[in-house]
This record gives C-alpha cells, sequence and structure tokens, in this order.
C-alpha cells in the first residue's frame, strides 16, 4: 500500500481498491465528538429498530444535542471494485456506489446510513465471502448519524484518537484485494448450510414469537382460570358415598347411592393394588408435577398416525377431571385440566392425591373405587387381592363399562395381561409372580346382589321414603349416612315365608288352571332366552314364583328350565292337581313353579359363573304352583318398643313396587270391631253386658237411606253378652253397640287409639267400611295387648352421618290410649276369639295369643289382625283392584294361616310368655280363659233386655218392610251406597 496525494489528501491504493480520504475527514476522526460517533455507531450493530445497551436490549436514549456544521468535516468515500466476484451482482452493485455526506445550509439530508440499515436483510441473499466484505468496508466507514438525529453515548467510551486510528487501519488491513488469478486465489471457505440458515432466520424472529405466545399464553391462561374451581377443597376429601340400612343386628339390608363408594384410608390399600394402578396408569407419578408433557406428545403423534387413540392423562389429571370436570374431549376441557392438576400438585402430596384418585375413580358395574370394585367383581376386601386381582382391576380404568370380566372377559382379560406386565417392568413383582399371576383362575362373583331386592324391599323402601322427606333425597343418596333400623332379618324371613306359603295355598283350593300358555319348539330357545335376562343374579328365591317351560315329561316327573337354570319336578310335586291334568301336560307347556331351597352340597348361583359356561350349574328341584291375581300384606311390630320387625308389602317386590302394607287404606271389615266395644267399655258397657242379636233398620242421616244391616250367616242368635258377640262377631250386635254410644264417642276412642282418618257418621263404619291404613290399625291393637298403652309404629333407631355422629335418634313413643281394665276386657275377649270364635285357624299356635277376622262385603278384602305378649302383627290378603269376592274367602281362612306360619317361625325358640292381668281388673268365669272385666263391674253394665219397648220395635220395624226384605236382592239394594261412599260395604262376618 502506497499512499498518494497531497499533504491534505491521501490517497490509498489497496491492489485495485481506490480509497480517497481527505485530511479533514482523517482530522474529524480524531474529534472527541466524532469518536463518541464512531463508538456509539459501533455500539448499535446496525440494529434497525435502535441502540442495544450493555444488557442486550433494544433501546434508544435521549438524543444528545446537536452538534454545528463547523464539528463535523465533509467526508467523501467512494468505492471502486473491478475484483468483485462475478456471482454476486448484488454485491458488484452495492460495491459501486458513490456514497457522500455535505454539510451545509444547503446540502440534502444524509440519511444513508438509514439506507444500509433497511438494506441488511438483502445481505442475507449475498455470499458469505462478498457479505463479510461488504461488512467490514461498511463497518470501517466513520458511521455519523445525520445531525438531526443524535446518538447514544455507550457509557464506556474513554478511547484516544490514536486509539481510533489503529481501529482505522485495521479494519482497513482486512480489505485486501481479491487475487486476480485462480493460483494467487485462496481456497473460499465453505457456506453455511440451509440448516444453520433457518436457525438465523427462527433466532431473528424468535424473540418476537416468544414475547406473543407469552402474551397468548398469559391471556389464554387469565381467561381459562376465571372461573375454575379451587383445588383446596379436596384437602377435606367428602365424597359421595353410600347410605347404608342397618337391621337390628347390624346386618345390611338397604343401601342407596348415585355412586357405590367404599371409602378406604390409603394405609388400608395395599400397596400391591397401589402399584397396579401406578404401573398401567402413571409409571411416573412420583416424579412428574402433575402433567407429563413428553407422554402428551408421544400420545398426540399416537394419534395423528393411528386408528386408535391413546391418552396421556396422569393420575393427577384423572383426579382434577373427575371431580371438576366433563370427559369431553375439547381442547379447553384439556387446558383447564392441565391447569387444575398443576395447581393440584402444589396443595396436595402425591399420597394424598393417590387416596383420592383409588377411592374416586369409576371401575364398571357401579363401583367407584377399588373397595366397591373388589367387592363387585371378586366379593372381597381390597386387602384380600391377589396379583391377577389386582391387575385386572387396574385395567378396567381404560375402559371401565367396555372391559370389565362381566361384560367383555376376554377384553378385561387383555388388559388384565398388560398390567402384570408392566408390575413386572416396574418392578414391583418379579418375573416367577407374574407367571403365577398369569395362570390364577379368577373367581369372578359375577352380578352383586343388590340388598335392597333381596332381603326386605317393601321396608327398605319405605325407609328410604321417610328418610328422603326428612334429610332430602340428594344426602341420602350421596352423604353416607348409616341408619340403623327395626328390622330384625330372622323375623322378616319368616314373614316373606309366611306370605308365599299362604299364597300358595289360597291359589291351590282355587284349583290348577291349567298351562299359562304352549310354545312350539322354535319358540322354547327364545323365551328361555328373554327370560334369563330379566332373572338376578344371585340365583332364583324360594318364595316367588317363576314361569318354567317343560322340556321333557317321563315316568318319574318333568325336566324344565327357568331361564338358564335347569330344573325338575318329581310327581309327588305336582300330583295335587290331580292324573287326569297331570296328563296333559307337555313339552312346551308353560307353568308356574316355586324353587325349593338349595341342599347344602348344591353350589349357588352366585359363585357358579364359570361352571355355566361348563355346563356344570346345579339342577334345582321345583314345585308345580298356581297363582291367582291375589295380593298379601303383612306388617309386625314390637309390642315393647313399636319397633317394625318385619314387614311384607306384596307378593313379589319386581313385579309390583306400591306397598299394601304401609301405602293402601283397605276396608278392615269387622277386624274394626274391638274399637267400637273398646268405646263401649268406656262408656258404661261391660263384657257381660246383653244385646239383642236381631233385625234392626236404620235411618241413614249420612246417606238419608233407610239401612237394614244382617249377620253374615243371616241369622239372628236373640240376646248375647257383648264377650259371646265379639267372639262370634255378630254384625247386628255391634251396630247397637254404636247406636247407644254415638258417633262422637267412637270418634275419641278411634283418636286415642292412633286412628287418624277422619271416620264417617255412618252406621256401617262399626263394621269396619271405612278405610284405614294398616299401621294404624296395627297401633291401636296394641294397646289391648299393652294395658292400654298404645306405640306408634318406629322403623329406624337412630341416624348417623359418615365420621359416626348420631344426627337424629327415633324413640318408642307410647301414649295411654285407654284405660287398662279397657284393654285387659278387649284382650281377653279377642283371645276368646282365637279359641272359640272366627279366628280359630290360629289356635295351632298353642301359645296366648288374641286376634280378630275381618272380611268385607263380597269378600272382597280379608284380614287377621292379632297379638301375643310380644308381637302384634296384621295381614291382608285381596286384589288391588276393588272387585267383588275378589278373594272368596274369610279373613279366617285367607289371612289367619299367614299369621299363624309366621308366629310359629319367629316364636319357635321362645319361651312362652302368658298375658299379664292388670291392678284394675279381674277376671271372671266363662269362655276358655275366664272374661276379663274393670276391678268393680262384674255383673253391671248397660243390657238390653230391660229395654222390650225397644226391642218390639225394632223387630216390628223389620215387620213392616216385608217378608222379602232378608234376601238377599233386598239387603243388597237398601246397602247399596253412592259411587263415591264406599264405606257403606257391609262386612260379613
Amino acid at each position: 500500500m502506497k499512499k498518494q496525494g497531497s499533504k491534505n489528501d491521501e490517497t490509498l491504493d489497496l491492489k485495485g481498491l481506490k480509497i480517497e480520504v481527505s485530511q479533514a475527514d482523517l482530522d474529524a476522526l480524531d474529534t472527541p465528538d466524532q469518536a463518541d460517533q464512531l463508538n456509539a455507531l459501533n455500539a448499535s450493530n446496525f440494529e434497525p429498530f435502535g441502540l442495544r445497551d450493555d444488557a442486550g436490549v433494544n433501546a434508544r436514549a435521549p438524543s444528545p444535542p446537536k452538534p454545528s456544521p463547523q464539528d463535523l468535516a465533509p467526508i467523501s468515500l467512494a468505492l471502486e471494485s473491478s475484483s468483485l466476484d462475478d456471482q454476486s451482482g448484488d454485491a458488484q452493485t452495492l460495491a459501486t456506489q458513490s456514497i457522500a455526506t455535505q454539510s451545509g445550509p444547503n446540502a440534502p439530508q444524509a440519511n444513508h446510513f438509514d439506507d444500509i440499515f433497511k438494506d441488511l436483510d438483502h445481505l442475507e441473499e449475498l455470499d458469505d465471502r462478498d457479505h463479510l466484505d461488504q461488512l467490514a468496508l461498511i463497518n470501517d466507514q466513520p458511521r455519523l448519524r445525520p445531525t438531526n438525529q443524535g446518538v447514544n453515548r455507550p457509557p464506556n467510551l474513554s478511547r484516544t484518537s490514536s486509539d481510533l486510528k489503529q481501529a482505522r487501519s485495521r479494519r482497513l488491513d482486512r480489505f485486501q484485494p481479491r487475487p486476480n488469478s485462480d493460483s494467487d486465489r485462496q481456497p473460499t471457505p465453505p457456506k453455511p448450510s440451509f440448516f444453520w440458515a433457518m436457525v438465523r432466520v427462527m433466532l431473528r424472529g424468535g424473540a418476537a414469537l416468544t414475547i406473543v405466545g407469552l402474551a397468548v399464553a398469559l391471556i389464554g391462561y387469565a381467561y381459562l382460570a376465571q372461573d375454575l374451581p379451587s383445588v383446596e377443597g379436596l384437602k377435606n376429601y367428602q365424597p359421595k358415598t353410600v347410605t347404608y340400612f342397618y337391621s337390628n343386628d347390624g346386618l345390611i339390608i338397604g343401601e342407596y347411592s348415585h355412586e357405590r363408594r367404599l371409602v378406604r384410608p390409603l394405609s388400608e390399600i395395599p400397596p400391591l393394588v397401589r402399584q397396579a394402578f401406578i404401573a398401567v396408569e402413571d409409571a411416573n407419578f412420583y416424579h412428574h408435577g402433575g402433567v407429563n408433557l413428553i407422554a402428551m406428545v408421544r400420545a398426540a403423534y399416537h394419534n395423528l398416525i393411528s386408528d386408535t387413540l391413546q391418552g396421556a392423562s396422569t393420575i393427577t389429571q384423572q383426579v382434577v377431571r373427575s371431580f371438576f370436570l366433563t370427559r369431553e374431549k375439547k381442547l379447553v376441557r384439556k387446558l383447564k385440566e392441565i391447569i387444575l392438576a398443576f395447581r393440584l400438585e402444589g396443595s396436595l402430596t402425591k399420597d394424598e392425591i393417590l387416596y383420592l384418585y383409588l377411592n374416586q375413580i369409576y371401575l364398571g358395574q357401579g363401583a367407584y373405587g377399588v373397595e366397591a370394585a373388589a367387592q363387585t367383581y371378586f366379593d372381597k376386601n381390597v386387602e384380600s387381592l391377589t396379583v391377577a386381582e389386582a391387575a385386572m382391576l387396574a385395567g378396567i380404568t381404560q375402559s371401565p363399562e367396555g372391559k370389565n370380566p362381566l361384560k367383555q372377559p376376554q377384553e378385561a382379560r387383555s388388559r388384565q395381561l398388560y398390567g402384570i406386565k408392566r408390575l413386572i417392568e416396574v418392578g414391583a413383582i418379579t418375573t416367577e409372580q407374574g407367571q403365577a399371576a398369569r395362570e390364577e383362575i379368577l373367581n369372578i362373583v359375577g352380578e352383586r346382589p343388590n340388598p335392597n331386592t333381596t332381603v326386605a324391599p317393601y321396608f327398605t323402601e319405605h325407609v328410604r321414603r321417610l328418610l328422603a322427606e326428612r334429610f332430602g333425597e340428594e344426602s341420602l343418596y350421596n352423604d353416607g349416612w348409616r341408619v340403623f333400623t327395626t328390622l330384625d332379618v330372622k323375623s322378616q324371613k319368616a314373614a316373606d315365608a309366611a306370605v308365599a306359603r299362604g299364597l300358595w295355598e289360597y291359589a291351590r283350593r282355587r284349583g290348577f288352571k291349567g298351562p299359562i300358555h304352549h310354545l312350539s319348539d322354535p319358540e322354547i330357545e327364545p323365551f328361555l332366552a328373554r327370560q334369563a335376562k330379566s332373572l338376578p343374579e344371585e340365583g332364583l328365591n324360594p318364595n316367588i314364583l317363576y314361569q318354567a317351560v317343560i322340556l321333557n315329561k317321563d315316568a318319574a316327573g318333568l325336566d324344565l328350565a327357568v331361564g338358564s337354570y335347569p330344573g325338575r319336578i318329581v310327581n309327588k310335586n305336582f300330583d295335587w292337581i290331580g292324573q287326569p291334568r297331570a296328563k296333559k301336560l307337555a313339552r312346551g307347556d308353560v307353568i308356574w313353579v316355586r324353587p325349593l331351597p338349595l341342599t347344602i352340597n348344591e353350589v349357588d348361583r352366585t359363585r357358579a359363573l364359570a361352571a355355566l359356561t361348563e355346563g356344570r350349574v346345579p339342577v334345582r328341584a321345583f314345585i308345580l304352583e298356581s297363582r291367582t291375581d291375589v295380593q298379601a300384606a303383612l306388617l309386625s311390630l314390637d309390642l315393647a318398643t313399636g319397633a317394625v320387625v318385619a314387614m311384607v308389602g306384596g307378593r313379589d317386590f319386581r313385579e309390583s313396587q306400591f306397598n299394601r302394607a304401609t301405602q293402601s287404606q283397605r276396608q278392615p271389615g269387622s277386624a274394626f270391631k274391638p274399637i267400637v266395644y273398646a268405646a263401649a267399655m268406656d262408656n258404661g258397657f261391660t263384657p257381660g253386658s246383653v244385646l239383642i242379636d236381631g233385625p234392626v233398620v236404620i235411618d241413614d242421616q249420612w246417606t238419608g237411606k233407610r239401612w237394614k244391616p244382617v249377620n253374615s250367616d243371616q241369622k239372628f242368635l236373640g240376646p248375647m253378652t257383648l264377650y259371646s258377640a265379639l267372639v262370634a262377631s255378630r254384625n247386628l250386635i255391634t251396630i247397637k253397640i254404636l247406636e247407644r254410644i254415638g258417633f262422637e264417642a267412637l270418634d275419641k276412642t278411634a283418636r286415642d287409639l292412633g286412628i287418624t282418618t277422619q271416620l264417617p257418621h255412618s252406621p256401617p263404619v262399626a263394621l269396619g267400611a271405612h278405610g284405614i291404613p294398616m299401621p294404624e290399625l296395627l297401633s291401636a291393637y296394641s294397646a289391648f295387648a299393652n294395658q292400654g298403652l298404645r306405640v306408634e309404629p318406629r322403623y329406624v333407631t337412630r341416624v348417623e352421618d359418615r365420621q359416626g355422629r348420631v344426627v337424629a335418634t327415633f324413640e318408642p313413643v307410647k301414649h295411654q290410649a285407654i284405660s287398662s281394665g279397657t284393654a285387659c276386657a278387649i284382650t281377653w275377649m279377642l283371645r276368646g276369639v282365637v279359641a272359640q270364635g272366627t279366628g280359630t285357624s290360629v289356635k295351632p299356635l298353642n301359645r296366648p295369643v288374641a286376634g280378630k277376622t275381618g272380611t268385607t262385603n263380597d269378600a272382597s278384602d280379608a284380614w287377621f289382625v292379632g297379638f301375643t305378649p310380644e308381637l302384634a302383627t296384621a295381614v291382608w290378603m285381596g286384589t288391588d283392584e276393588l272387585k267383588p269376592r275378589a278373594v272368596g274367602e274369610v279373613g279366617g281362612r285367607a289371612a289367619g294361616p299367614i299369621f299363624l306360619y309366621y308366629h310359629q317361625l319367629v316364636l319357635k325358640d321362645r319361651p312362652i310368655v302368658e298375658f299379664q292381668l292388670p291392678l284394675d281388673a279381674q277376671l271372671a268365669p266363662g269362655g276358655a280363659f275366664g272374661i276379663c272385666y274393670k276391678a268393680g263391674t262384674v255383673g253391671t253394665g248397660i243390657s238390653e233386655t230391660e229395654m222390650t219397648t225397644s226391642l218390639e220395635e225394632d223387630f216390628l220395624r223389620a215387620e213392616t218392610m216385608g217378608a222379602d226384605a232378608l234376601n238377599a236382592g233386598e239387603r243388597n239394594d237398601l246397602n247399596q251406597a253412592p259411587p263415591e261412599e264406599t264405606f257403606l260395604e257391609e262386612a260379613r262376618d
């Protein structure tokens, strides 16, 4: 390099690159202001959006004072190059440009550096070598901002003029001319790859995109999080749990819930079960912060390239989804789930989250949580699960309804094998343990028996209604109450058996009507398949009748099937229908049968699903039965406490849930007469009072009609004591008692005895021609047995919440309804009814018992209400539709045997207890056990034998009605009531 020109001007000839620099230019560079400007421009690094400070952030500082024209000498710079790479046209164009900056009032604005800033983007397209040459050239210029803009002064500027000259010399040395020949040319460095070029572009735009992305994320988070629930409530976990009903000895007789969940502390859930769910669902559960991002990306990729969907929700995400969100497959829901998962991880420990998960998760068949699932599928508690069972439960989580062992056993088996494999992979079990688990044969119990429909369905449903009314249905189904009831399971079983037997015997008395219908051979299999779907998995109930199809007939009996249950009837169990009818039975006939109880050596159906697939289901023994449309109900309570120990509301709860023991009001017939007699005892009558059993005609003020009642046998027995009249259930004597005491006296006694319904002031009410709920009638009878102390029926003893705190108690409620003397008189009369009167069907009980039969007009309803010193029980038979002669039998024959069978079963192991004579009563000779009077009233009381005028008037009134007044047609006309006044129906016994 050599210098040319004058003293004031220097020309630098750099082998083809000619640069002319004036001395003024060089001197100007030595000035501190211009040095500052140069450093400021270097510090800017050509940032198009402003200067860069020491921290690397773009910023524009306030402009310093504008320098004067004298401070900035004109600079003229010309660039010429004849050896630029021919391959870069843009570079040649740029290299030959002439940039001039002049100062002075008439000079144009100097903005060529702004143009250079604008052209920086084009440098990316140049050859990298040319790019570096141009950039070095540009860097070496005295980069001056226009005087009207000003520059930032970096805080570290302290260089002298000589320093700047040395820097300028170093920069010029970098611009050596290129060789003129190929031999002189140095090797060209390789061009950067496309990848790195893209990286530069991405980095250049990354900052802006990151800022925008963060802004969008923050806005999205604020939007999604504004209505999200707080996870803090899960610290006090109060899940929806089962409300249990317990019998008086602690057995579960009912359970009600929207989600069948049995909460177990994590310490009671074995580590094996915990590891099974973690291995299958979230192997990194203890190592992530709530969300597994890698798993989410992997699942998203899998879902894009595959037809099957793969999830990536962690256990934490599943917990928040279960408690706070839905399962809808939407991005918004997923984002909310992620936010809540992070929050939950910050609020609870991992063990606390796992505790929630294992108790909250749904596992099919209505089971929520591992404890409920263990009971549902394996009939055992969670701590008793084997490796194979735990793996199967963990596998169910993928599709609780579609891959459980009851609905899809093959799918469930596949998921179980996967669970075992995962347990081995995570080291929870050994390979040998895994192989043993694969070979284990599971005992799946099938559909779990529902105690609501198997133990005491009418009773539990009645209690459910009572509690739902008091606490609310949602609370009953979700809050996990523990309801301790009064039901005695032994008594309930006795009641079920007694009602069933009474109905079977009644149907047999009505006769065998032949097969229900006949099926052709192609129709048999579809019929049984449909029937099997409606039968309970827990097995057949020996107290219920089922339709069966005869499959074969031989000399020893009949082969048949009830759904999937094969069975057989031997000859002795259907010969009651008679040989002519028995011979007509054939294959395809559908008949009513009753299953005999399974013997101890037979396998219960609930434990025999595996045997079913292998054809090893035991053959049941059946009895041929007949069935009518008659229903029956029974209610029994403990006389000491009023506790209802047994209830039957109909012949089959599956067929009809209407509870005839509590929800109906049927006419009690003559079973109401003891209430009339009790009113008489408190209004001047005694058991020894005499009334005339003779015809009477009554003008009914209630209906405005004349009524002439009769006895059931249509006979008149003349003068009778009240004791004998009640024993024989004479209608006319009861009507005369009501005439003597009046309706007001009857109303008072009835109210005292617990009859809440308003009794009509019409004479037929004395014969029970008005509907009364069974519990009220039974409560009234309890006063007779308890020496005048009436007890109200009680169904619940106490209610506890899920923590075991007692929230409600139900103590016995007792009322002194009548005097003990009156109660004693009625009790001894009712003992006579059983010993000598209409209730002799109960006499085989062979222990102290009292009761009264009841039969309504045309035998449409039949009753027996009675008591022993321990229990009071009411039995009803009839049809749901009021039809003449619906039962066709009196109460002693239809309902009495049910009362007998029940008490025989319940009391067979109890000692015999005698009725106690109260202090204000005394016994007089008479009847089978004597006759009880109020103390001091023997030989006293109102007697009709002294009222001859009245007696003669009664006969004369009857005579004036004509000789035909006693025939059935006339009597029915006289007793005919308006359609809305059904209480006028006449009692028949």
